[in-house]
């Protein structure tokens, strides 16, 4: 009978130290690698995946809010390059003794702290784009005697350098003189209407102002790669070109609707985006 029950109390032991309830020996980079793999050798699917997303949130040596991504920025970078068996330097000292549960659960621990205090920082800045956006959609409508026509771009090479030229021409209908144009370039298949390309075309009118019942024609040629030259439209057929007045600076240099670019639009999207993933993160 002592032995029947010795031998049931052992697998028992067995069984509280198997999977996740084993322990991460950290003492060097062979003994962590192995009873890493020990802990999932005897650990379900799902049980493997959550502790590797947890190694991997420890592994993260610093956390940068704004537009570095957070903790959903960091996660994305390490998950896509790194596995938690190639940071055992990084996790040695963070892990060592811990069962596969208590690393799983400081893993959930540090990714609820990092999503909350990234989190206010993104609803902080939806809010300020968001007034910002108010207050555009309050004054645009100052730039609607600015108009932009003849919109052209054409395409030739000089030797290896691709090149390409926008032409336009600027006609003022408004009171107001102009020396900066603030401009947005897009370029689409003109069946589809899919957006191949778009970018910022912004033009100081260094010469002379544009005055009040003014029009001036533009030939702006651009050869960085990747832009205007980029792979996605150079020498295509059938490509629609146009180009929008985000805004327009006066004769004392002061925008004449309140600041709210593309670029902020695309931000916006993407702070919409990061907040819902953080929502679900501190729902987990």
């Amino acid at each position: 009978m002592r032995l029947v029950l010795a031998t049931i109390f052992a697998l028992a032991l067995v069984g509280c130290t198997s999977g996740l309830d084993r322990k991460i020996d950290g003492a060097s980079e062979k003994s962590f690698k192995t009873s890493l793999a020990a802990i999932k050798k005897s650990a379900k699917a799902e049980d493997i995946a959550r502790l590797d997303n947890a190694l991997l949130v420890l592994a993260i040596s610093n956390v940068s809010i704004g537009f570095e991504g957070g903790i959903l920025g960091a996660m994305k970078k390490i998950s896509d390059t790194q596995k938690p068996e190639q940071l055992a330097d990084q996790l040695m000292p963070v892990v060592d003794g811990m069962t596969g549960r208590d690393i799983i659960k400081a893993g959930q621990k540090r990714k609820k702290d990092e999503a909350t205090r990234q989190l206010g920082s993104v609803e902080a800045e939806i809010a300020k784009l968001a007034k910002l956006r108010e207050e555009y959609a309050a004054t645009k409508g100052i730039l609607a005697p600015i108009k932009i026509l003849e919109s052209t771009l054409r395409f030739n090479s000089v030797g290896a350098q691709k090149m390409s030229a926008m032409n336009f021409t600027v006609s003022n209908s408004s009171d107001i003189g102009l020396t900066y144009l603030y401009l947005r370039g897009t370029v689409t298949e003109t069946a589809s209407g899919k957006v191949l390309f778009s970018d910022d075309i912004n033009y100081k009118l260094s010469a002379a102002p544009l005055l009040p019942g003014e029009s001036k024609a533009l030939r702006l040629p651009n050869s960085a790669p990747g832009k205007w030259n980029a792979a996605d439209i150079w020498g295509k057929e059938n490509l629609a070109f146009a180009i929008e007045v985000v805004n327009a600076d006066n004769l004392a240099g002061q925008k004449l609707a309140a600041s709210f670019t593309p670029k902020d639009v695309e931000r916006l999207a993407t702070l919409d985006a990061n907040r819902q993933l953080l929502t679900q993160m501190l729902a987990e």
